[in-house]
């Protein structure tokens, strides 16, 4: 391993920088360095830029005083460092190529500057992302394990003081500069690796352009009803309290639910209910022990209702409030692209897959989120069992594919084949049952999974599976497939080829089990989250080309989700299912479910 090391320079004037900007025409990698990590609150300190390998630059942008264009801001452009005026046209400029490592910081902190970033046509981490989705994705750490080079530390530059802000220009320079430099290195070493494992197509036309949507995105943001939500905080306080009451009551004194001892001791010494794990601090207390011991005692019904009260309150309905940002007025949630081996996206600030629509007062947290434009609505566009097509795809069962193309609820025609009845005879209970069968096995669930879902024996279980892949062999033929191609070669591939390793397949056990479940699961969610990313840029690139005032603000799983101008509810639905539906070409249609209302809640099916 070698210290990084380059040729590196500190631009502080204008004209240093003008000199600079012949060398920027062919591409350059850029990172900028800021106060803050949040891209809508983030003092812009530096910019540096690496046209050539070995060669950096820091172009000094603030001293760290606040002398930024604010967001959305109504200040005239005189604050704004006149560097940046100087750049604004070579980073506008979509025909120079730009490397970066999480572009989308460097597009969301550049747009607070009112400034387009363009031409991102390499990250080095949504390259890393693909080539090594189990791996540490930060710049240091990659340039570490790739190019055995050990870059400059924070640490070591920042010594007691916790930001940059506080260190002169010169003391930042090695630190940004070897960012920019090996931010560019890493994304040519990268390169003959995505050919070489054919994920160029699914880097380039997906990967890299999704990143600038979810920046937009973000930078949309979302608007949220205060009122609904003081309105919900009083609602569930008086929940809390009823059910702490009766929790009380039960109990025949009271004590802290909070603490998992005092919990303990009431359930198992004072109730003698039957304790389970035993943890180094005591008896466990947590959702599954409560779950089961539901059956034996009242009071463990009553203890989850006030744990998911209590859960909905701290995670939502008191937070949401304080995320709204004081110059937009919107909230800015942070979708992360790098966060599943599925490549499926999470978020952060707030949350939103994570928010319970099965309970009704999950989804009246929903109903929040409401449009921001005056007689404005929420329209949500949601693919219609993606998975479930794309295992009919992926799978070719004739049966599986003859349903979809016959429009018929699918559930409904898997139960009327199991059960070996006629579609009209089938109970709301089989329908439930083939349901639980038609997700369970994306899942790689077992007949004692099902069994527990269902409320059913393990024999009733297996019976239903074994019926199951009777009328269906195509599914098995796929899962078992599946399952061997993975073993020999020690990964899965999506439809557009993304990869995910299962090393798991060479254990035995509980864990060659758990690898299983993987190399079924990736083929499918993953396929259906790269087409969700498909659809996402058709939409889009539909509603630029129509100069549209709506916007693209929420994607949760196989839903999408627009704030749209009252001018434009005429036609963006048909634009919705259109598009959605255009994605790919399967063996079996690409439906969407699109709704239109006046917040999220009333548009979640």
């Amino acid at each position: 391993t070698t210290k990084a090391s380059g040729n590196y320079q500190l631009i502080e004037t204008e004209s240093a920088l003008k000199a600079l900007l012949p060398k920027l025409s062919k591409g350059f990698a850029i990172d900028v360095e800021t106060s803050t990590l949040s891209p809508f609150d983030a003092t812009l300190l530096g910019i540096a830029i690496s046209p050539i390998q070995g060669e950096a630059v820091y172009i000094v942008i603030s001293d760290g005083a606040d002398t930024q264009m604010p967001l959305f801001a109504t200040e005239t452009e005189s604050v704004r460092s006149p560097l940046l005026d100087i750049l604004k046209p070579v980073l506008e400029d979509k025909d120079i190529p730009k490397t970066t490592h999480h572009g989308k910081y460097e597009w969301l902190v550049f747009k607070q500057q009112d400034i387009t970033l363009r031409g991102i046509q390499n990250d080095s981490l949504l390259a890393a992302h693909l080539l090594y989705p189990m791996e540490k994705l930060n710049l240091k750490a990659l340039v570490q394990a790739h190019l055995h080079v050990q870059m400059i530390t924070f640490e070591e530059i920042s010594g007691k003081h916790k930001t940059l802000a506080h260190l002169s220009p010169a003391e930042v320079l090695p630190y940004a500069a070897a960012d920019a430099d090996y931010t560019g290195q890493l994304s040519q070493f990268f390169e003959d690796k995505l050919s070489e494992l054919k994920l160029e197509d699914l880097y380039r036309n997906i990967e890299l352009p999704i990143q600038t949507l979810l920046a937009e995105m973000e930078n949309n943001g979302v608007k949220i009803n205060t009122a609904h939500l003081e309105t919900l905080e009083n609602d569930f306080n008086a929940q809390v309290q009823e059910a702490e009451k009766t929790i009380f009551e039960m109990a025949g004194h009271p004590f802290n639910i909070g603490s998992p001892k005092q919990l303990a001791t009431v359930l198992f010494e004072e109730f003698g209910l039957p304790s389970g794990k035993k943890t180094k601090t005591g008896y466990s207390t947590n959702v599954d022990v409560l779950e089961a011991l539901a059956p034996s005692h009242p009071i463990a019904n009553s203890l989850l209702r006030y744990r998911k009260l209590e859960k909905l309150l701290n995670t939502y309905i008191r937070t949401l409030p304080k995320l709204i940002h004081h110059k937009s007025g919107l909230i800015h949630t942070s979708f992360n692209q790098t966060g599943t081996s599925t490549g499926r996206f999470s978020s952060t600030n707030p949350n939103l897959q994570n928010i319970p629509i099965r309970d009704p007062e999950g989804m009246a947290i929903r109903g929040a989120f409401v449009s921001r434009f005056p007689g404005g609505k929420i329209v949500s566009a949601d693919y219609s069992q993606i998975e479930l097509r794309v295992m009919a795809h992926l799978s070719e069962d004739p049966t599986m594919v003859a349903a979809f193309h016959a429009g018929a609820d699918i559930h409904i025609a898997t139960a009327a084949i199991v059960f070996d009845i006629p579609e009209d005879s089938v109970t709301k209970e089989q329908r439930y049952q083939a349901k639980a069968v038609n997700f369970g096995l994306i899942y790689g669930i077992s007949s004692f999974g099902l069994s527990q879902n269902l409320g059913i024996s393990r024999s009733e279980a297996k019976t239903l599976i074994d019926n199951y892949f009777a009328q269906f062999p195509g599914v098995k033929n796929f899962m078992n497939d599946s399952i061997a191609g993975a073993t020999e070669s020690g990964y899965v591939t999506t439809m557009l080829g993304r990869i995910r390793p299962i090393p798991e397949l060479q254990n035995g056990g509980a864990q060659r089990q758990f690898g299983e479940r993987i190399a079924i699961n990736t083929r499918v969610q993953g396929s259906a989250a790269d087409l969700m990313k498909l659809a996402m840029l058709r939409v889009d690139a539909a509603l630029k080309a129509k100069n549209s005032k709506s916007l693209l603000c929420i994607q949760v799983h196989d839903e999408l989700v627009l704030d749209v101008h009252p001018d434009e509810l005429s036609w963006i639905p048909d634009l919705l299912t259109a598009e959605m539906a255009a994605a790919a070409t399967l063996k079996v249609p690409l439906k969407s479910d699109v709704a239109i209302g006046e917040n999220w809640a009333e548009v979640s099916g």
